[in-house]
């Protein structure tokens, strides 16, 4: 008998790494934000990796106007993808640091097995 291949569903907060700007008003910052996640979310899905699917990404408000994204993965075989893999991608826990430009931190919101 084969080994059965287990799949999981992963909701990532990526959370951006927006640079201050002195003497910039609240609609100024809001378009800068919305093109910082625009770039932010077209360098998460060149990212390619076999058994890695991108699914929807989303903006939400976190507070005073700054933005995260909500990004769904699914990983289509876990083995061949570890959690840790996907989350890498966008944040080193170890020296809690951003891996991917633009990056402030990288969170799990849930992880479950399909």
């Amino acid at each position: 008998m084969a080994p059965k291949i287990t799949k999981s569903q992963l909701i990532l907060s990526v959370k951006p790494d927006l640079p201050d700007v002195d003497d910039e008003t609240a609609e100024q910052m809001a378009v800068r934000m919305d093109q910082h996640l625009t770039d932010l979310e077209k360098r998460i899905r060149d990212v390619n990796i076999e058994f890695l699917e991108w699914g929807e990404i989303r903006r939400e408000e976190m507070a005073y106007g700054l933005k995260m994204l909500k990004v769904i993965a699914t990983i289509h075989n876990d083995d061949a993808v570890p959690l840790d893999r996907v989350v890498s991608l966008f944040y080193n826990e170890e020296e809690e640091e951003a891996v991917m430009e633009g990056v402030s931190s990288c969170e799990i919101d849930s992880w479950n097995k399909l």
